[in-house]
């Protein structure tokens, strides 16, 4: 039996790297006539802070980020609104320039998070058959050091994962 692809939940950092992988979940969702979730993961706090602050600094900054939510919030809203906007008019231009002229349905949402746990729990919430990402290349000692979103993803995911290479 042939596996069914129905939805693909793309995975974007908004790089040049990810601009490639996105032609690859095109192809796929093409091919498989999928609908496309499209989803960019804002990190609260930046992957390498966790290595020079304690929990207590961490709880700190968290706590005093919560007491000016209200404003930030508001323009956080705003910031993610224009960021879907964007999206949305990129997967439309894409589809387009697409050599298969397929309507693709696509779902373009902006979460905050942490990167690895909100790519496996929204690939969950949305049923979706497969994950498409990209990578880069790194050295040996940076990748062990700054770690891995797509190792994550691929170690913690109980879905197809499939990792398109940078142009």
């Amino acid at each position: 039996m042939h596996p069914q692809i129905k939805k693909i939940l793309f995975a974007s950092d908004l790089t040049e790297t990810s601009r490639h992988a996105f032609t690859h979940a095109t192809m796929l969702a093409s091919r498989f006539r999928a609908s496309i979730v499209f989803l960019h993961v804002m990190e609260d706090l930046p992957k390498g802070a966790r290595a020079f602050l304690d929990e207590g600094t961490i709880e700190k900054i968290r706590k005093q980020a919560a007491e000016s939510a209200q404003s930030k919030l508001i323009g956080k809203k705003a910031e993610i609104r224009m960021l879907e906007s964007e999206l949305n008019r990129f997967c439309q231009t894409a589809f387009e320039e697409s050599v298969d002229q397929v309507t693709i349905d696509t779902d373009v949402r902006v979460l905050e998070g942490n990167v690895i746990e909100t790519i496996i729990s929204t690939t969950k919430e949305m049923n979706c058959d497969a994950i498409v990402m990209g990578s880069t290349r790194r050295g040996r000692i940076a990748e062990a050091m700054l770690g891995s979103v797509v190792k994550g993803v691929l170690r913690y995911s109980d879905t197809l994962v499939i990792v398109a290479p940078p142009k």
